[in-house]
């Protein structure tokens, strides 16, 4: 009997020491679907899709970031927004005796179902500029996943690709150091801070940010933005300096959550092309032979063009303006 009485005490105040720890971590709904819950030194935020199930989570800032200071999670007001938004802050690892701290920031855009997360730099020197990072991960969740960067690997979706944390521009992923390591996942010609997921989730970097990124590195199913320089961004009420700043949207399915972003954040044309491009193009024999390029080859191109009624009106070897 006793025993019983053991079990049954133990057993129930487990419960309600993991009841007072759910308590303790703070929890703040932002906006239709998003909210944040801050668990010891952890900002873990989720996006909800209609029928409450989560369509996006993530780690905003962590341990390697800084140390989130007790009680700074709180609503407060967002430079350049009319919303209200959460805010926390973080101590930055440091010598210095004025560490700099890393202030949160997320809050409802104002457009369709989309918030902003934005890390801000306060108390920053010159010589302390060179230790502030923030790194955000998202878990891709099982969901299928397209954007950001051109890689030698390129699948579609870009789940099975793997791309080391590096700068999120544009480089040369032919070199030999990178083609060597394929598991490096350098980006190529094509690198657009842009991820769209089947979930119905977006996420855009604003373009004066610059980061680093990495995707599903060494498999561990995460898409990791990071901000380490900041940049003066002019507000309201003067300037300020963001690390790392972006913005997540959700929509019905990816086709609408693409609609939507694209007509907020992308330029769209104004114009038509050339029609004379289609109408009477120049036809290289660079793009089918490459530089090995003799007399029977241009012949053979030429009958192609005419056998198919292609419209036509020279035929181009580049490497001809070269001699």
């Amino acid at each position: 009997m006793n025993k019983r009485v053991f079990v049954v005490v133990t057993i129930g105040l487990a419960g309600l020491w993991l009841l007072a720890r759910y308590w303790r971590s703070d929890h703040v709904d932002i906006g239709q679907s998003l909210s944040l819950r801050v668990d010891d030194n952890n900002i873990q935020l989720r996006l909800s899709s209609p029928d409450g199930t989560a369509c996006l989570r993530g780690t905003l800032g962590g341990v390697d970031s800084g140390v989130l200071i007790a009680g700074s999670v709180k609503s407060c007001s967002v430079a350049n927004s009319r919303h209200e938004g959460v805010c926390a802050e973080m101590k930055v690892p440091g010598s210095s005796r004025n560490k700099p701290v890393l202030r949160l920031e997320v809050a409802y855009a104002g457009n369709a179902d989309c918030y902003t997360v934005k890390w801000r730099a306060r108390r920053l020197t010159p010589a302390s500029s060179k230790d502030v990072s923030v790194v955000d991960c998202y878990t891709l969740d099982g969901a299928l996943w397209y954007g950001g960067g051109q890689v030698l690997d390129q699948r579609w979706p870009i789940n099975f690709q793997r791309s080391v944390m590096q700068p999120h521009v544009t480089s040369d992923y032919l070199l030999p150091q990178w083609r060597s390591d394929p598991a490096y996942g350098k980006y190529g010609s094509l690198a657009e801070p842009y991820w769209l997921s089947s979930g119905g989730v977006g996420i855009v970097v604003d373009d004066h940010i610059a980061i680093s990124s990495s995707f599903n590195a060494g498999g561990d199913g995460r898409l990791c933005l990071k901000g380490d320089r900041t940049t003066n961004v002019k507000t309201d009420s003067g300037y300020l300096a963001e690390i790392l700043s972006y913005t997540v949207c959700r929509g019905e399915d990816v086709a609408a959550v693409h609609r939507t972003m694209s007509g907020l954040f992308f330029a769209h044309p104004t114009g038509y092309p050339d029609v004379r491009m289609m109408r009477k193009p120049v036809w290289s024999t660079w793009a089918l032979y490459r530089s090995k390029v003799d007399q029977r080859m241009v012949e053979e191109m030429a009958e192609r063009i005419l056998h198919y009624k292609f419209p036509h009106r020279c035929i181009l070897n580049p490497l001809s303006e070269l001699n």
